[in-house]
């Protein structure tokens, strides 16, 4: 996966997305984690709002991260001004595909790919570590 990312230039939004959605903080998480455990810890996060997106909602996301990644361009439905909107973009961005992952059962997976390949990686630590903070509420 962190090759095909590499390939598509997402390796900075997979980063943003990892420390920001808290997977770099997880500890609840461990490499024997069941999806029905998974389920528990999305619900803990989420409530039921991860239960009622879809794919749609996922490529949308995508989409975004895209443009921005090759074409170096900010949606302007992100209504980008600043420091404050860019936390609040990535968060938004990243609860999505967060709770995405949680209704495609893939939630435990994404945790163990970000720490395996971002969360612990001095680059990415420097670069995207200070929005480690803003785990969702």
């Amino acid at each position: 996966m962190f090759k095909s990312q590499q390939k598509l230039k997402l390796t900075s939004a997979d980063a943003i997305y990892c420390f920001v959605s808290g997977h770099c903080n997880n500890t609840q998480v461990t490499e024997k984690t069941t999806m029905q455990e998974a389920e528990g810890i999305c619900n803990k996060l989420y409530g039921q709002r991860w239960t009622e997106l879809g794919w749609k909602d996922y490529m949308a996301v995508l989409a975004r991260a895209l443009e921005v990644a090759t074409k170096h361009h900010i949606p302007k439905e992100w209504n980008f001004t600043g420091w404050g909107s860019l936390v609040k973009i990535a968060r938004h961005e990243a609860g999505i595909s967060a709770m995405t992952a949680c209704a495609m059962g893939n939630f435990q997976c994404d945790v163990t790919y970000c720490q395996m390949n971002y969360c612990h990686n001095d680059r990415f630590r420097a670069k995207f570590g200070n929005f480690s903070w803003s785990y969702p509420d």
